[in-house]
């Protein structure tokens, strides 16, 4: 086993996403958790299983906010303790198709499939997309892609403007990366990432894994863990011992 952790990020100093950069040794709640379990269960030993430390996020919310370039916003995280937004294009524990997810949908605000569109103002409350989701489906490597928006299905204009440029995002693949765009509505002012109402606008309508020799769909509004090969090697290690 290595016990080794080292994510090599460059956006540790400034990003709030992870607690540990580099460590020789488990985090101290680990080892209290092993101790605590050692007194209840007569020595029983806690195994520590690690995955790789770099990769692994399969899915992923990210804050979209205005800047200073109407055509770009900021995309990433929140600083701990404030609404101001952290850019985070090369995080090591995305799986990279989240940085890639990222990246394309950036490159299509400045590219040939630019239109109207608009990001939220924190301030203002003003502004269409609020958030974004990226789900990697393991098996397949694509990517669906949710589109949180500042406004309800009533607004026609708008549902109009954002169906187009997700159909033209789309049809701009050949078929190997993206997985399925979604718009979720949340014209609330609040901090809940999601509203109720979601609209698949194109691909499929679930993404499927194997976890323990079964298939799960999981769909954009559904929860499922972040780490998904440690959550398989969870449900293995339960099925061991039962």
């Amino acid at each position: 086993m290595n016990n080794r952790f080292d994510i090599s990020c460059t956006h540790f100093q400034s990003c709030p996403g992870c607690i540990y950069s580099t460590t020789s040794k488990p985090p101290e709640i680990f080892l209290q958790a092993q101790g605590f379990f050692q007194k209840i269960k007569n020595g029983f030993v806690l195994p520590l299983i690690q995955g790789p430390p770099t990769g692994w996020r399969s899915r992923a919310k990210l804050v979209v906010r205005v800047s200073f370039n109407p055509q770009i916003p900021k995309i990433g995280l929140f600083q701990e303790g404030s609404h101001e937004v952290v850019e985070i294009p090369l995080c090591q524990v995305h799986h990279p198709k989240i940085n890639e997810a990222v990246k394309r949908f950036q490159a299509a605000l400045q590219g040939s499939l630019a239109t109207p569109l608009s990001f939220y103002d924190e301030k203002t409350g003003t502004g269409d997309l609020r958030y974004i989701q990226c789900l990697v489906e393991r098996r397949t490597g694509k990517v669906s892609l949710s589109f949180v928006v500042n406004f309800s299905t009533n607004d026609r204009i708008k549902l109009q403007v954002w169906e187009s440029f997700c159909k033209r995002l789309i049809e701009k693949d050949d078929g190997s990366f993206w997985h399925s765009l979604w718009l979720n509505f949340n014209p609330l002012k609040t901090n809940a990432i999601f509203g109720n109402q979601w609209l698949k606008i194109a691909g499929q309508e679930s993404l499927w894994e194997q976890i323990s020799d079964l298939e799960i769909p999981f769909g954009s509004s559904h929860f499922g863990q972040a780490n998904l090969d440690l959550f398989e090697c969870l449900v293995q290690e339960i099925g061991h011992n039962v």
